[in-house]
C-alpha cells in the first residue's frame, strides 16, 4: 500500500490535467462510452469487454447521475479545481495496478483516517469517484487485455463492498464520536450516525474548522451522550460555545421548531385573508355577509395550502434510534403490548394464540416480553 506522500506524489498521468476551475465529468463520461462503441466495432476486442459491456454502461449512466455539478460543488476543490477526494483516488490507484476488493479498500480506509481529515460528504463521494477513475483507466488502456481485465474485476468486487463500513472506518469524526462517554453512539443505528456526522459538519463548515476539532468540545460529562448537543437540547449551547453564526435559514427552522403551533396557525390565518382579500379584490365591492360566508371555503383551502407548503418546506422532527438487529442488551430489555379484540374461538383466533406464544417465546430470548392486551371477557379464561 502507498505511504501518504506517494497518495500525492505518484498520481496517474491519465487522464490529462483540467484547467483550473474545470471538472467535466459529462463530458469525460461521453468520451469513454464513445470510445468504447469504437473499439467494440474493431476486430481485436477483449472478451471481458464483450461479455461485460453492459456493467460498463450501467456504470456510465449512474456516474452521469451522481456526479453531476450539483454533488461535485460540494466537495473540497483543489487549486487546480478538481476535487480533493479524485486526487486522492487518483493518486491511491495509481499505485494499485491490482483488483481493489474489501481486503484492500478497508485497510486504506485505515490509513485515510490517519493520514486526511475529509469531512463526510467527501467519504461518501470516495465510491463513484473510484468507479470514476476506474472506468477512464479502462478506457484509456482498451488494448491492454491485463488492465482491462483488472478493471472489470474490480468495478464487480466494489460492487459488493459496503460502503458504509468504509465511511464510517475512515471517518476522523466517526472514531471521535466513538468515544461517546456514554457509550450510546456505537450501539445507534446507521441513520441516527450519519445524522450525527452530518450535523457536526455543518457546524464545522461555518466556523471554519475540522469535524475532529468540533467533536472535541461536545463530551460534557454532566450529560454524557453527544447527540445531547449534536441534535438535542444541548444544540443552541454547543454553537455558541465554538462561535457558530445562524444563518437566516438555521434561524427559521429553529423559530419554527421552537413555535410549531404558532407558525402553522399564523401561516393558515395568512393565507385565508389572502385568499379573502384576493377574492373581494376581483368582485369589486362585497357586502360584510358575503364576506363571512367565505370564511368556511376560504379557511379550508388555506388549511390545504398550509399543510401543502409545511410538508415541503420543513423536514419531520428527527428521532435517534438505536439498532437492536442483532439482539437486544440487558440494560435496554422492553416489551410489547399488542392491543387485540377477541370475540370467539375460531380458527383465526387460534392461529393469532399461535403466533403470539411463538414471538413471546423468540422474545424471552431477545430480552423482550410480550404481552396481550384485551378487554376481560367470562367466556375467554
Amino acid at each position: 500500500m502507498s505511504s501518504p506522500t506517494q497518495t500525492f506524489v505518484n498520481a496517474p498521468t491519465l487522464p490529462p490535467p483540467q484547467v483550473a476551475g474545470e471538472f467535466q465529468v459529462a463530458e469525460r463520461l461521453r468520451e469513454c462510452a464513445s470510445k468504447l462503441r469504437e473499439h467494440l466495432r474493431g476486430p481485436a476486442v477483449s472478451h471481458w469487454l464483450k461479455e461485460n459491456h453492459s456493467l460498463l454502461q450501467t456504470q456510465i449512466a449512474d456516474l452521469r447521475q451522481t456526479l453531476r455539478p450539483a454533488f461535485l460543488h460540494k466537495l473540497h476543490q483543489t487549486s487546480d479545481g478538481q476535487p480533493r477526494i479524485y486526487r486522492i483516488v487518483t493518486g491511491w490507484l495509481a499505485n494499485e495496478p491490482g483488483v481493489i476488493d474489501n481486503d484492500v479498500l478497508l485497510p486504506f480506509a485505515q490509513t485515510l483516517r490517519e493520514t486526511e481529515s475529509l469531512n463526510i460528504e467527501e467519504l461518501w463521494a470516495f465510491a463513484p469517484m473510484l468507479k470514476f477513475a476506474i472506468v477512464e483507466r479502462l478506457c484509456a488502456n482498451l488494448e491492454s487485455e491485463r488492465l482491462v481485465a483488472g478493471c472489470v474485476r474490480t468495478l464487480w468486487a466494489l460492487e459488493a463492498i459496503s460502503w458504509k463500513t468504509f465511511v464510517e472506518t475512515a471517518s476522523r469524526t466517526e472514531a471521535a464520536l466513538r468515544k461517546d462517554p456514554a457509550g450510546v453512539y456505537r450501539r445507534m443505528d446507521l441513520a441516527t450516525r450519519d445524522r450525527y456526522r452530518l450535523e457536526l459538519n455543518r457546524i464545522a463548515k461555518r466556523v471554519k474548522l475540522t469535524e475532529q476539532a468540533r467533536d472535541a468540545g461536545n463530551s460534557d460529562k454532566r450529560t454524557f451522550h453527544v447527540g445531547y448537543y449534536l441534535v438535542g437540547p444541548g444544540l443552541k449551547e454547543f454553537r455558541r460555545s465554538v462561535g457558530y453564526k445562524l444563518t437566516f435559514t438555521s434561524f427559521v427552522s429553529d423559530l419554527t421548531s421552537r413555535f410549531p403551533n404558532a407558525f402553522y396557525a399564523a401561516g393558515a390565518v395568512l393565507t385565508m385573508a389572502v385568499l379573502m382579500g384576493a377574492f373581494a379584490w376581483m368582485v369589486g365591492s362585497i357586502a360584510w355577509w358575503m364576506l363571512a360566508l367565505l370564511i368556511i371555503p376560504a379557511s379550508q383551502a388555506a388549511l390545504e395550502i398550509t399543510n401543502g407548503l409545511f410538508s415541503r418546506l420543513l423536514s419531520p422532527r428527527f428521532i435517534p434510534s438505536m439498532d437492536f438487529l442483532g439482539s437486544i442488551p440487558d440494560d435496554a430489555k422492553t416489551m410489547v403490548v399488542v392491543p387485540t379484540l377477541l370475540f370467539s374461538r375460531t380458527q383465526p383466533l387460534l392461529r393469532f394464540a399461535d403466533r403470539f406464544c411463538r414471538r413471546r417465546q423468540a422474545g424471552n430470548r431477545r430480552r423482550y416480553r410480550s404481552q396481550l392486551l384485551r378487554e376481560w371477557h367470562p367466556p375467554f379464561k
